[in-house]
């Protein structure tokens, strides 16, 4: 586990990075000839086809960008993701704790209930192992 946390975390960005426009918030002081000019909108269509409207911040001097963190963000965790979902499981967890959240979301314009299902077990050596997640 302590390998995928280090694979992980190679490419995760320092709140350095991450925060790079924080100039922008309300309370900071103006900066030289820098000022906040409202926001702007923009719709962009996702990889399935669905449209996803974006709000970002619009500067003075046009140097605020947008940036999408969601697919570089998925990327890494994808193929360490497939490998523990493929990952072989003991015959026989002698513990098992099974709990499960109810959320509400969104799905076709109405508001439902989904249940997120989480397993773990204990194996013969005594060790915590997440065994798995469901969505129903």
């Amino acid at each position: 586990m302590q390998a995928l946390d280090n694979e992980l975390a190679k490419n995760l960005k320092t709140p350095e990075e991450l925060n790079q426009f924080d100039r922008l918030l309300k309370n900071q002081p103006k900066i030289g000839s820098y000022a906040r000019n409202g926001y702007s909108t923009k719709t962009i269509t996702t990889g399935d086809g669905a449209p996803l409207e974006l709000r970002s911040l619009r500067d003075s001097d046009g140097s605020c960008e947008p940036q999408l963190v969601k697919k570089s963000l998925t990327d890494v965790f994808i193929e360490p993701f497939i490998e523990w979902q493929n990952r072989p499981l003991y015959a026989v967890y002698p513990i098992v704790y099974l709990n499960c959240i109810v959320l509400k979301v969104r799905q076709d314009s109405r508001v439902i209930k989904k249940s997120v299902l989480l397993a773990l077990g204990i194996n013969l050596e005594g060790q915590k192992e997440f065994l798995g997640i469901w969505l129903s």
